[in-house]
């Protein structure tokens, strides 16, 4: 943009003036500039801690006692245990048999049931 001469830059000049009149109080009417503070930097929040998970195991506790394998008593009761109890003597009587199998579980072999695609990766390998 050209900047004003003549005529033109007398009327900026005019504009400039009475902006200045209009808005800008005179020095001595100013208000003081206030003095420049310190500001404190925020605190950091302090947060509870956290606790109870031992992701890696490094915190040192005492082993959880075993299970026994079919120890119901302490979850529905010592009748519902006693009841169970009775039918599996019952079911001893009635089939002695399935009791020296049942405690060895079976391996099921899934090669055969594998529908895993074989990929050729050998294009990707270093040559």
């Amino acid at each position: 943009m050209a900047q004003p001469e003549g005529a033109e830059l007398e009327k900026v000049r005019a504009r400039r003036a009475e902006l200045r009149q209009r808005y800008l109080r005179p020095p001595g009417e100013r208000p003081a500039i206030a003095p420049a503070s310190a500001v404190v930097p925020q605190s950091r929040a302090v947060r509870p801690p956290q606790g109870g998970f031992d992701f890696f195991g490094t915190k040192q506790s005492k082993p959880a006692a075993p299970a026994a394998e079919e120890d119901l008593a302490d979850v529905v009761g010592d009748e519902a245990y006693a009841d169970h109890e009775a039918a599996r003597a019952e079911d001893v009587e009635q089939n002695p048999a399935a009791t020296e199998t049942e405690g060895e579980p079976e391996v099921i072999d899934l090669t055969a049931h594998d529908e895993t695609e074989q990929l050729d990766l050998s294009m990707l390998r270093a040559q």
